[in-house]
């Protein structure tokens, strides 16, 4: 029996979503053992593949740290520079003793494949194992940093060290709505990637809410403060009395705090099928709701940050598509004055002519490409 590794970034939950609907693939067409090494996506890895948990197939390993992302400023969701460049090329300096440990775990489980989306030094670890290693994206560290740290000692380090654990990547698959990945050796291209909706429970989602209504699906990921938080659902009690009669869809925090709506349950394992079961999604830029968002076919908004190179690309593509509109973040906010529901539901017809890139099944090709490299 084969085991595989699994790196996932600590940036949000987004990364770990999507590779659950690879993880789940490989528990259908292998018999392989499956350990995710995440943090900030533990819980929602262990929600969601609890039955093969139960089984024994697939272990989920909280080891610290496997990245640090962005550090966002105390007020907003803009990225703290400073604070993110001294605090990843801290990071980098211990490195050494990151990859030690990780090889010496490695070793201790037969570890035969890493799979990476998107920790860089996980290629390093595989490299020096002599294991394939695989990466699975849209972005990479090193474009993110590339466009945002100031010019100086500590960015080339980083960059360089980056790059240097990239340059020993086996492959890496580049998933739709992504940057050029331009310190990786070998890419090819691979369908969109995302958890599919549970029809049978959108449909009983959908019979519990008053369908007299638009019914818009509302998320904002983790990146705002709580005082931009608090900001916004003020902006959202004024749109809702400005607009058509909407039911809104949204966390079970957001409509705590707000009185709005449906709560999705707190340790929902599968909120995919809340989005789908929505007429229209007013989301951030995340690759992983935008995803569901298509694979269900729910036309929507998306916000997002001018200054993040990942936000635009995103934002930009799904306006290409014709099946969203866009608008940005500043610190003032955002104005979400400028949604016309009623137009944005007209887009759901563009859907039928997506290329195909955006309708294949990313987890079925991804699992089996994954069998091609054992």
């Amino acid at each position: 029996m084969r085991t595989v590794a699994f790196y996932i970034t600590d940036l949000g939950y987004g990364h770990a979503s999507r590779q659950i609907a690879v993880i789940q693939e490989i528990m259908h067409c292998t018999d392989w053992r499956v350990v995710v090494c995440a943090n900030y996506g533990a819980g929602l890895l262990i929600q969601a593949l609890k039955k093969e948990i139960f089984k024994g197939r697939v272990i989920v390993r909280t080891n610290g740290v496997n990245d640090i992302g962005f550090i966002s400023q105390k007020e907003g969701m803009d990225v703290d520079v400073h604070a993110t460049l001294e605090t990843v090329e801290r990071f980098v300096e211990s490195l050494n003793a990151w990859v030690k440990a990780e090889k010496e775990w490695c070793v201790n489980e037969g570890i035969d494949i890493i799979v990476s989306d998107i920790v860089p030094w996980a290629f390093r670890v595989a490299k020096e194992l002599t294991v394939p290693s695989v990466g699975i994206s849209n972005f990479d560290w090193h474009s993110m940093y590339k466009n945002i740290f100031p010019e100086g000692l500590a960015k080339k380090r980083v960059l360089k060290a980056i790059e240097e654990c990239h340059k020993t990547a086996t492959i890496t698959f580049q998933l739709p709505f992504s940057l050029p990945l331009e310190t990786f050796n070998q890419i090819q291209q691979a369908p969109l990637l995302s958890r599919t909706p549970n029809w049978e429970k959108v449909f009983s989602i959908r019979e519990k809410i008053d369908l007299g209504r638009t019914i818009a699906y509302f998320s904002i990921g983790k990146s705002f403060s709580s005082t931009v938080e608090e900001a916004l659902l003020q902006q959202l009690h004024h749109f809702l009395n400005q607009t058509e009669k909407i039911e809104l869809i949204l966390s079970k925090s957001m409509q705590e705090k707000s009185g709005l709506g449906i709560a999705i349950p707190k340790e929902e394992p599968e909120p995919q099928n809340y989005l789908a079961a929505a007429d229209l999604a007013i989301i951030k830029a995340g690759y992983s709701t935008v995803a569901e968002a298509i694979t269900a076919k729910v036309p929507m908004v998306v916000i997002y940050r001018p200054d993040v190179v990942e936000d635009t690309v995103i934002a930009r593509e799904v306006e290409n598509l014709g099946i969203g509109r866009i608008i940005p973040y500043h610190k003032n906010g955002f104005d979400l004055t400028q949604v016309d529901l009623k137009a944005i539901r007209k887009l759901r017809k563009n859907f039928g002519s997506l290329p195909e890139r955006y309708t294949g099944n990313g987890a079925q090709y991804l699992a089996r490409q994954l069998q091609q490299w054992l």
